[in-house]
């Protein structure tokens, strides 16, 4: 009987540790505390890109609260149940991919190397802690549950994974850099933007006394309009090719839907009425993609420019994507669009812009030449906002490529928007 008794108060059984239950012992249980290290080198990523001086107050606040609960379930995780365990993992598996893909990955493509070595190997670290995360919940699960795990990680990907991380890659692109030479004639200048970011430009004097502001698309820099700039400028009007912010010679960060447009065109176009030979009345922009998304919001908000071409003007807020088809797939468009651009605000201090239906109804007075590609959604935005703005004329180009008309069709492309600026600027 003593023997017994001993044999039994000398039983211990271990208790569960990390994400497994004692009675879960596999090799996988090991990983437990590569797991905890895991979240650590996540929540360090966060807090570190969540630093960024790009970042507004509330995204800065959002971050850094997230980052601290985080770092609380982290501590505690240990002694909480397997399910709190793995719900722990698959958040912070999903912050620290969303953060470390979005933000490490443009960091690896224009060369800063050391600035990407915590978010990509937090990035690697969080795709270990969903995995597990998810690998103990599906086993926590009984009989017909289990079959929701599946559509439950397609959900996850589909509208938190893919729309945040193209968020978070969209508020902090790669910078491009300049890949032409100085045009013939041109001088290299800075504008200095209302909140003291510098504009890297070309500048090439005219003889007509008219001026045009020419933007690049997404990510790109003067280089990407190099042959806009020469084709303008052979017309006699003053060039100012500008790189768009955070990319070329320009400071700040590069925000592919162009967010910071206003302050950028406002300061490009006060330099130019600063300008021996230009009338202050006489002042155009041409823009391509982003470029002439950003012209057609100015024009929309403010009345400083009597001209504007748009080439390849799509959508910059959830509100433009109307042309996506209805059903359960346009549905699946538009909120992981919304998602994205929500991201995306958290991302930067910027505020953003109203959609493209607004802007054109506030154009009052002001022409705009869009030019559309054969894409149906370009078709469709030129269409509509043709529709809803009688200053809007549409050129819709036949076997032309976006923001490729220039490239495909020189002659026509000079003379239509020879053309057109001419009436604009020239014949007031």
């Amino acid at each position: 009987m003593n023997v017994r008794v001993q044999a039994h108060a000398g039983t211990r059984v271990q208790p569960s540790r990390g994400w497994w239950p004692a009675r879960w012992s596999t090799p996988l249980s090991r990983l437990a505390s590569l797991a905890l290290l895991a979240e650590w080198l996540v929540l360090a990523c966060v807090a570190l890109v969540a630093l960024d001086s790009a970042l507004g107050w509330i995204g800065r606040a959002v971050f850094l609260l997230a980052a601290g609960i985080g770092a609380v379930g982290a501590v505690g995780a240990a002694r909480r149940r397997p399910s709190g365990r793995a719900l722990t993992a698959i958040g912070l598996g999903s912050m620290g991919f969303i953060v470390g893909v979005g933000y490490g990955i443009p960091r690896v493509v224009e060369g800063s190397w050391w600035l990407s070595i915590v978010p990509l190997a937090a990035a690697v670290a969080s795709l270990g802690l969903m995995a597990g995360g998810g690998l103990v919940a599906i086993r926590m699960m009984r009989g017909p549950l289990k079959l929701l795990a599946l559509p439950v990680a397609l959900a996850l990907a589909q509208f938190v994974l893919l729309p945040g991380t193209t968020g978070t890659l969209g508020a902090h692109g790669a910078r491009s850099p300049l890949a032409a030479p100085l045009p013939s004639g041109a001088e290299e200048v800075r504008i200095v933007a209302d909140d003291g970011v510098a504009l890297g430009a070309w500048y090439i004097p005219g003889t007509n006394g008219a001026a045009v502001v020419i933007l690049p698309g997404a990510g790109g820099n003067r280089s990407h309009t190099y042959d806009h700039a020469r084709a303008i400028a052979a017309l006699g009007y003053t060039v100012l090719s500008v790189d768009a912010r955070g990319n070329g010679d320009s400071g700040g960060v590069n925000n592919i839907w162009g967010w910071e447009g206003d302050r950028d065109i406002d300061a490009a176009v006060a330099w130019l009425r600063t300008r021996p030979g230009v009338d202050a009345w006489r002042i155009g922009l041409v823009g391509l993609s982003m470029g002439g998304e950003q012209a057609i919001t100015f024009v929309g908000r403010t009345h400083g420019v009597h001209a504007v071409v748009s080439e390849g003007v799509e959508a910059r807020m959830p509100a433009d994507t109307w042309y996506v088809a209805d059903g359960v797939r346009g549905w699946t468009e538009r909120t992981v669009a919304a998602v994205m651009w929500a991201v995306a605000d958290l991302w930067t201090a910027a505020s953003p812009p109203p959609s493209l239906r607004e802007s054109a109804a506030g154009l009052r007075g002001t022409p705009v030449l869009l030019i559309a590609a054969d894409a149906p959604d370009e078709r469709a935005v030129a269409i509509d906002l043709a529709a809803r703005a009688p200053e809007i004329e549409v050129w819709q180009t036949s076997g032309v490529g976006h923001t490729q008309a220039l490239a495909v069709r020189p002659e026509e492309w000079r003379a239509r928007v020879g053309a057109f600026l001419d009436r604009a600027l020239l014949d007031r």
